[in-house]
């Protein structure tokens, strides 16, 4: 299958950033605990802007259980269409700029052999990944590209491709560029 020129110029960047957020989901586990619970959030009907900020910032988190993860983040989704598009997209940003900023400063309080583990289980993770798509139908393909074009997946691309190039060091990148690799051949993939 050969991908457009724009489909690739938007692929290529998310395949770069998903490491990252795979950093930053790991890295949430070293942070706090949610105030609520899987069980709270989906009973709670009203939402401030801060409150679904924070919701949705720390619902990656290791710590949220695995089978409601996805109740959850369709309830914030749900909760988040309440508002017009231009604070939705406002929410969007501010949430994973708090997700992120949170497990870049995670990362860098971790001791260098904890590091090298960290970035090596990322990955296996990543690899792990490329073989799923590799096994995918086209259709699952499709839905997958549809995702990242999503206005959610803009607004992660976006904002990693950021924290990429201003918040990390030569260094951290260096160390996240094998795992870049593997995502942009997942990437070139689909």
């Amino acid at each position: 299958m050969v991908l457009s020129p724009r489909l690739k110029a938007l692929l290529i960047p998310a395949v770069i950033s998903v490491p990252v957020l795979v950093v930053l989901g790991f890295f949430c586990f070293f942070t706090e605990p949610e105030a609520l619970t899987a069980d709270q959030i989906i009973n709670k009907k009203d939402w401030t802007k801060k409150e679904l900020t924070q919701a949705l910032a720390s619902a990656f988190s290791p710590q949220t259980n695995r089978l409601s993860r996805h109740q959850v983040l369709s309830h914030l989704r749900a909760q988040l269409r309440r508002y017009p598009e231009n604070e939705r997209s406002a929410v969007r940003v501010a949430a994973l700029r708090h997700a992120i900023d949170n497990s870049v400063k995670q990362m860098r309080l971790l001791p260098g052999n904890d590091r090298r583990k960290l970035i090596t289980s990322i990955y296996e993770r990543a690899e792990n990944s490329y073989d799923k798509v590799r096994q995918m139908s086209a259709g699952e393909k499709a839905r997958l590209r549809l995702r990242l074009d999503s206005p959610e997946g803009r607004v992660a691309v976006e904002e990693i491709n950021k924290v990429l190039l201003s918040k990390l060091t030569a260094e951290e990148r260096r160390e996240l560029a094998p795992v870049t690799k593997i995502w942009v051949k997942t990437l070139r993939s689909l």
